[in-house]
């Protein structure tokens, strides 16, 4: 055995020895998630950060304090960090409370170490703040102040364990930095203490630091009392692990290296307690090996992923993005609104096999929502690449991604980045410029708003908009697992309400599992937002979500107030009017977007919120009366622009109040709740903005105007409200709510002997009587509302009840009469006091209506196309469709089937948007047609159908008769002879009540064609007949011609020679060449 051995053992043995105790065995006793704090550095780390919580001064410059630590930390670099801590704690009078939160936590997990020391009989001193050594033993603590006790304990009089630079238990015993030293340094008892060490004995120092005396602990016994060490006076050991640099060691110091791992000390020091001169462990050196063998980090656990999001349905493309980002190594950032699927996305595209195959056990995703600062962010980060909770600092994160992410590429998603952004967005702008820099690190961030952390050159991803149709039916019948659902009446209404937001899809879908579909719709009407949770957090819980947003530190006053209005803005915000809307509007409408609580519209010209964002923040954050008041006049004074719809200048009108209409229609509600002098102002200005909602049909202001018509206790505006809502609910063809309406007003004007309005009353019953086919009263409440325009006069009135008049003549077939109408009217509304547009439109639709029954379609063609801009420049969207309809009829008579197919579809759209169902039903009719016509009955019957259920008979028995026409014309082509006899009848029952000699011709015809069809042919040319008859009335050479050309089949040889010709000449007439070559093609051409 080398006499160095010897030596030890036999000073160990004779009590000669004084063991020194560093944090080395506390870092071996303790558990794995506190060795960060029972050494030296990762206090350190620790108090920096503590430091920097404290003292926002200290803060500023906390990175460049942690910097000097070094990689490895050199004893002068961790003395002034302990200095930099010591100071700043001390001032904060947070010293004794960090030691004690920090050495004072640590406890006992293996004592197998301390054991062993204590087999010893030795006098033990340490440098530890602890106690674990005393937990352990069962032994007295001491510290250098209670120098009798500690002299003592070095004589080996007491078994006490002293405390070199104090206690966790003494905070004022504690000497952490060169402040606390210079406090100490000439302290009789600190004196006297190092004093008796120096002449006492041989020190053997175990568990002293990985780097020797690089350790402060060890550092400090050495360099600042050195002289009391001499180094011909004994001579000392230090117990190291073979491969640890001892270059600075004094000379009266000798390593001794007990084995290549940490595990080795143990055996080591039972050889040292053991009696007798056996050798030591194999391990055991006095000089280091060749072969240096480093420390290994502590083992990386498997990545703790949140699981594949389940159903992640319409993000693919997404996915692919960020995996090609990814699969790069670019560092990608997430972004959109609260909700939106972030999260998710992050999540599907960790668990894509490209990118596990690529960063395999190197994905870590850190939770962020409950970081506020640079702490706990680190803190975090930690956590996700598995250090234990003393190790999650910022020093120990960076130097553990530095070390696990260096050989091989790592992925580190940072989850909710904006918490800890906001509140603290130059110290995580700091502390991602860190990350950044470690090589082969990539890092992927979610953040809500479109605001970027610039310390990171990032590849965003286009930002996640909401999940469109068919998606989020898919996603909400897939969460169901209720696939009938999707024949639900409410689930288009529910999914629009959702918009898209794939949080409140996925917390809709679970009240589903609770509530029939129509309950649930029933219950968001009442609950809004608040029905869409399922727990408290913000997975789970809507409200949560977005409350979180809401209180980001980046939400000022005026950002708040600007929500709060748009709160109550269904249509969002137009760029323009920021200002108008909300104090500060348009720097507030930036934080909003930063924020991620609004987006601009795809154009730039709007700031929109997603419909669940808007609807939480209508029912929780409703703006004061003050910030409120502003915005309600304003909208007053916009929606009066609604007065110009039909004139000169509606179509200027119509685009101001087409995008705000829905926003108008919000403020105007609130505003007619309100004060009476804003109250009234607002009720005339919901009249207003309802001839807008008439003519374009951009939104349903019924509500409105039942609304309106009761706020008010003035009868007239009362009665005015009502003939409104009569006006809309007849354009909306809801005829009897309509007439109820309007009977209403008139009681009230002619309680008030307001005569005008009686009058419009009247003409507006007229219109609806009409519809009806009622052309007896129609005629009679016509005639009295024109009486009474003569008696006031007023010249508008009068044109509208002469066109009127005429509308009734077309109606009855009565071309002259009503041409004469439309005539006279058209210049009343030419006329310089009057000057109305769509007056001038109808007029000029009306003769080339007439035109068009006539077979004169040039003509009608041109008057259509005359109308339509009069119509468009008035704003007057129903009779745009109209003009495009009857084009399409035109079209079809000519037989021009793909044209006249191209404008029904162009018509139908608008009508639905005005909710017009008689020009839908038309328009489906044509369709039908053109499907029959093209060889498709089955389309024919389905468009038929749906037709004839858009409108009650009672209400439109024209209507109906005509598709009573199709459906027989349909069940012909099937040569279903029953079905096409009884669809015939029913609508030559109707003509009873019409008067419409165009259907009652074409059921005749129809008729005629099933009595053809059965072989009867004295009943086809009877009924055929009476088609003849009734079409030569109008006359319409183009249903007449087609009657001859079937009797010309049955009649005798003299009879089928003018039948031809009579076809050929009404063909001829109406230069329709290829109804001619029909004719020859059937019968040969004409002698």
């Amino acid at each position: 055995m080398d006499q160095a051995f010897r030596e030890l053992k036999a000073k160990v043995q004779d009590r000669k020895a004084i063991l020194v105790v560093g944090t080395g065995i506390s870092v071996a006793s303790v558990a794995a998630e506190q060795r960060g704090l029972a050494g030296w550095p990762g206090l350190l780390r620790h108090g920096v950060e503590h430091a920097a919580n404290l003292d926002p001064t200290f803060a500023a410059d906390s990175d460049k304090v942690l910097a000097r630590l070094g990689s490895p930390p050199t004893l002068d670099r961790l003395l002034t960090v302990a200095s930099e801590v010591e100071r700043v704690l001390t001032r904060a009078n947070r010293f004794g409370s960090w030691i004690e939160q920090t050495a004072g936590a640590l406890t006992v997990a293996e004592p197998s170490l301390i054991a062993a020391l204590g087999r010893f009989n030795c006098p033990i001193l340490t440098t530890n703040y602890d106690t674990l050594i005393e937990e352990v033993l069962g032994r007295q603590r001491v510290t250098w102040k209670q120098t009798t006790q500690a002299l003592a304990a070095l004589r080996g009089d007491k078994p006490h364990v002293v405390h070199l630079h104090g206690s966790h238990m003494e905070p004022d015993t504690v000497i952490l930095g060169d402040g606390s030293y210079a406090r100490v340094a000439n302290d009789a008892p600190m004196q006297a203490l190092y004093g008796a060490m120096s002449a006492m004995g041989t020190l053997v120092f175990v568990g002293c630091g990985a780097a020797g005396l690089t350790d402060p602990d060890l550092g400090l016994v050495f360099r600042r009392f050195a002289a009391h060490f001499p180094d011909s006076l004994h001579s000392h050991f230090l117990l190291v692990r073979d491969g640890e640099g001892t270059a600075d060691l004094p000379q009266s110091v000798r390593p001794i290296y007990y084995g290549p791992d940490y595990d080795d000390l143990r055996p080591f020091l039972d050889w040292l307690a053991e009696p007798g001169d056996g050798p030591p462990p194999a391990k055991a050196r006095l000089t280091p090996s060749a072969s240096v063998v480093p420390p290994t980090l502590p083992v990386r656990r498997a990545p703790d992923l949140p699981p594949v999001p389940d159903h992640f349905i319409g993000r693919e493309s997404e996915v692919k993005r960020v995996v090609a980002a990814l699969a790069a190594g670019g560092h990608v950032l997430f972004q959109g609104a609260p909700g939106i699927g972030k999260t998710s996305l992050c999540t599907a595209a960790l668990h894509e096999p490209e990118i596990a195959a690529r960063y395999q056990d190197r994905r870590w995703f850190a939770r962020l929502e409950a970081a506020t600062e640079p702490l706990s962010f680190f803190a975090a980060i930690g956590e996700a690449i598995g250090l234990g909770p003393t190790e999650r600092t910022r020093p120990s994160v960076l130097y553990h991604l530095n070390e696990w992410a260096g050989p091989r590429p790592a992925l580190l998603v940072l989850d909710n980045l904006e918490t800890p952004r906001d509140r603290d967005p130059e110290g995580i702008a700091d502390a991602l410029a860190h990350l950044k820099d470690i090589a082969g690190l990539t890092i992927a961030a979610s953040l809500r708003g479109t605001a970027v952390p610039h310390s990171v050159a990032w590849q965003r991803v286009e930002p996640l908009d909401r999940l469109p149709d068919p998606y989020d039916r898919e996603l909400f019948l897939t969460l169901t697992q209720k696939p009938k659902l999707a024949e639900a009446p409410e689930l288009p209404l529910l999914l629009t309400a959702l918009e898209g937001l794939p949080l409140a899809i996925r917390l809709m879908a679970r009240q589903a599992a609770k509530y029939p579909l129509p309950l649930l719709w029933e219950l968001w009407q009442e609950q809004r937002t608040a029905l869409l949770k399922s727990g408290d957090s913000r997975e789970t819980n809507l409200a949560v979500c977005i409350e979180l947003s809401i209180a980001s530190n980046a939400m000022d006053g005026k950002a708040k107030s600007l929500l709060r209005i748009m709160g109550l803005m269904p249509n969002g915000v137009a760029r323009a009017e920021l200002r108008h809307v909300a104090p500060h509007g348009r720097e507030a409408a930036g934080t909003l977007v930063e924020i991620g609580l609004a987006a601009w519209s795809a154009d730039q010209t709007r700031l929109v919120q997603l419909a669940p964002i808007r609807e939480h923040v209508r029912l929780n954050h409703r703006p004061p009366e003050k910030l409120l008041e502003p915005v309600l006049k304003w909208a007053i004074d916009l929606a009066r622009l609604g007065d110009k719809i039909g004139k000169k200048g509606g179509a200027e009108a119509v685009a101001k109040l087409t995008p705000e209409a829905r926003n108008l229609e919000s403020f105007l509600s609130m505003a007619m709740e309100g004060r009476d002098k804003l109250r009234e102002r607002a009720i005339v200005a919901a009249d207003d903005l309802a001839k807008f909602a008439r003519q374009t049909g951009v939104f349903d202001a019924i509500p409105l105007m039942r609304s309106a018509a009761a706020c008010t206790a003035n009868p007239v505006r009362r009665a005015n409200c009502l003939m409104s809502l009569g006006r809309l609910a007849e354009v909306r063809s809801r005829l009897s709510e309509a007439e109820t309406a309007l009977q209403q007003a008139i009681t009230l004007f002619r309680q008030t002997s307001t005569r005008l309005g009686e009058a419009h009353c009247l003409y507006f019953l007229g219109s609806i009587f009409g519809l009806r086919s009622d052309f007896g009263n129609a005629t009679a409440v016509l005639s009295q509302a024109l009486d009474i325009y003569h008696a006031e006069p007023d010249r508008l009135g009068q044109a509208n009840c002469i066109f009127k008049l005429g509308e009734l003549g077309r109606m009855r077939a009565l071309l002259p009469q009503a041409k004469e109408a439309y005539q006279n009217a058209l210049l009343q509304y030419q006329h310089v006091d009057v000057d109305d547009d769509v007056g001038q439109g109808n007029c000029i639709f009306g003769l080339g209506a007439i035109n068009r029954d006539s077979s004169r379609f040039d003509e009608a063609a041109k008057a259509f196309w005359r109308a339509l801009p009069l119509f468009r420049q008035a704003g007057n969207r129903v009779g745009e469709a109209n003009c495009l309809h009857s084009l399409g009829d035109v079209d079809h008579l000519r037989s021009r089937h793909e044209q006249a197919k191209s404008a029904w579809l162009q018509a139908v759209p608008i009508y639905r948007q005005v909710g017009n169902l008689l020009g839908q039903a038309n328009c489906l009719h044509g369709l039908a047609y053109h499907a029959l016509e093209t060889a498709d009955p089955p389309q024919a019957a389905r468009l038929a159908g749906e037709a004839l259920a858009l409108l009650p008979e009672s209400e439109y028995p024209a209507t109906h008769a005509a598709i009573h026409v199709l459906h027989g014309d349909i069940a012909v082509a099937a040569a279903d002879w029953p079905a096409a006899a009884e669809h015939f009848q029913a609508a030559l029952d109707l003509f009873a009540r019409t008067e419409d000699i165009d259907n009652a011709g074409e059921a005749h015809r129809g008729l005629g064609d099933v009595a053809f069809g059965q072989g009867d042919t004295t009943v086809a040319i009877s009924q055929w007949s009476q088609a003849l008859e009734l079409f030569a009335r109008i006359p319409a050479p183009h249903l007449m011609a087609p009657v001859h050309q079937r009797l010309a089949r049955v009649t005798t040889e003299d009879d089928q020679a003018q039948h031809l010709a009579t076809a050929r000449a009404m063909w001829t007439e109406i230069d329709l060449p290829h109804r001619l070559r029909e004719l020859d093609d059937e019968f040969g051409p004409p002698a």
